[in-house]
């Protein structure tokens, strides 16, 4: 009742803020122009004047607008009220990542497995320790520098990594067994191994060993301790309507992670005006990076990103879009670690992502950069594990439905 009275706020408003979806703590801390809560800083006999410049200095860097920042919010408040259409949105990049916690694979087109909706073999594959633990970048950088590239024509999944010869795998990719070959010279006995009990991230998986063991020492001289390459073997994934569960591999928590540009471009603002390096889409492992395109085939740039779809931190508030002919519905944010912190050009820890997010994207003592994605089950079923659906770069995106969730920017 303190900060309500203070803040001059009615019980009408306190119920309106909760109808439009206002939480006990979460990032929104305006409504209808007027603030919803309060901040109370307590001195007392042995504080000191170094506390008080301390509190000032925070108040001023947190709340305090700069000049930029101040022209950056006016011309958010005017392309909200813009009456000029949004700009369009669009698939900029594409990844798929076949091995977990390695280097991504960018496509131009790619399959997406029709029960699941994930990009076909995303996360499909991945390094387990002796202990039976899947490795992460990390604790192990140097699987950001593993450069896999599938081919699905020829059933290949070639692996490259500095100062080694290209692996080679020949890939039955509808059976659980893998043949494995180390260029230049073939070997080409077959590998397939028991399932077993596997840890990703906590939680336990299962998977079997594919390769063999020449695939394993070629693995284990790239990352530098002991491993071997295993494939996922049990569904994890959603429930399907006749009965079992689609899989995802070794993904985290679901088939598909979107982000849009304009939001990593927003992070990079705030890293540089830190004076930290700027970060690319790639750091934070997407399947699919949308935005507006930067230019028109005649050269000139488009309507101003505030105007698109996917405007910095847009994508929060989406609960439903369409990319090409393909409808997702959106599982929910992607809460983040410090895997954002490894370089995946060098594999070098940047120190500052993490940070710098948390200072606008915490939720719930949640760091959110990010959507899950995933398949309506209608489309899905509908396919019935056999239509093949695609994505392609330049693909269309169309936010459907939304949430009363704003764009959260620093």
């Amino acid at each position: 009742g303190g900060c309500q009275a203070l803040l001059g706020l009615s019980e009408a408003d306190v119920l309106d803020a909760v109808r439009a979806g206002k939480q006990c703590g979460d990032e929104r801390d305006v409504l209808g122009g007027r603030p919803t809560g309060v901040v109370r800083a307590s001195l007392g006999k042995d504080s000191s004047w170094e506390d008080v410049d301390a509190l000032l200095s925070f108040l001023h860097e947190t709340f305090v607008l700069r000049p930029a920042e101040r022209t950056s919010s006016a011309d958010a408040a005017d392309a909200e009220a813009d009456p000029r259409p949004a700009a369009p949105c669009r698939v900029l990049e594409l990844f798929v990542h076949p091995l977990k916690s390695c280097g991504g694979m960018r496509v131009r087109r790619w399959p997406l497995d029709p029960l699941s909706g994930r990009l076909l073999y995303d996360r499909e594959w991945g390094l387990a320790g002796p202990s039976g633990t899947l490795l992460r970048s990390t604790a192990h950088p140097r699987l950001a520098l593993l450069r896999p590239e599938l081919d699905l024509a020829a059933g290949l999944l070639t692996v490259s990594a500095p100062g080694l010869a290209t692996l080679t795998l020949s890939l039955p990719l509808e059976e659980k067994q893998v043949h494995s070959r180390v260029a230049p010279r073939a070997a080409r006995s077959p590998s397939s191994s028991p399932e077993e009990s596997l840890t990703l991230c906590g939680e336990e998986c299962y998977g079997a060993a594919v390769g063999g063991p020449e695939a394993a020492l070629w693995f284990e001289r790239a990352v530098g301790v002991p491993c071997r390459l295993v494939r996922c073997s049990r569904a994890r994934g959603p429930p399907l309507a006749g009965g079992g569960a689609a899989s995802i591999g070794f993904a985290n928590e679901a088939p598909l992670l979107l982000v849009s540009q304009e939001s990593v471009e927003t992070l990079s603002s705030a890293l540089r005006r830190e004076g930290e390096r700027p970060v690319g889409a790639r750091s934070f492992r997407p399947n699919i990076v949308v935005g507006a395109p930067r230019a028109s085939p005649g050269g000139t740039r488009p309507e101003a990103p505030l105007l698109s779809a996917a405007a910095s931190g847009a994508e929060d508030g989406w609960t439903a879009l369409r990319v090409g002919g393909l409808r997702l519905r959106v599982a929910g944010p992607c809460a983040r670690c410090s895997m954002v912190e490894v370089d995946p050009a060098s594999g070098a820890r940047h120190g500052s992502v993490l940070r710098t997010l948390a200072t606008y994207r915490r939720s719930h003592a949640r760091i959110n950069f990010g959507v899950f994605c995933e398949l309506e089950r209608a489309a899905a079923e509908r396919a019935g594990g056999t239509e093949r659906m695609f994505v392609e770069e330049g693909d269309e995106v169309e936010p459907v439905a939304r949430s009363p969730a704003s764009p959260t920017t620093p």
